[in-house]
């Protein structure tokens, strides 16, 4: 799962994941063989910014202690 793809793509646990590298291995789903979180297109990049903003308003706004 996480823990594997966060090996293969950035040679880290998935404790280690920045947020970026967390963003980017969220937007390559669910096509993880066709797209690259190490090596992201255009469309990966801005899918990863876009989860991102969305993981920081939630975290702004009190609702991630739903996740915790």
């Amino acid at each position: 799962g996480v823990e594997a793809a966060a090996q293969h793509y950035f040679g880290v646990s998935a404790a280690d994941l920045s947020d970026r590298q967390a963003a980017l291995l969220a937007a390559v789903l669910p096509d993880p063989k066709g797209r690259s979180a190490s090596d992201p297109s255009d469309f990966v990049s801005r899918r990863a910014s876009q989860i991102a903003d969305g993981a920081a308003t939630i975290a702004a706004d009190g609702r991630a202690d739903c996740f915790e």
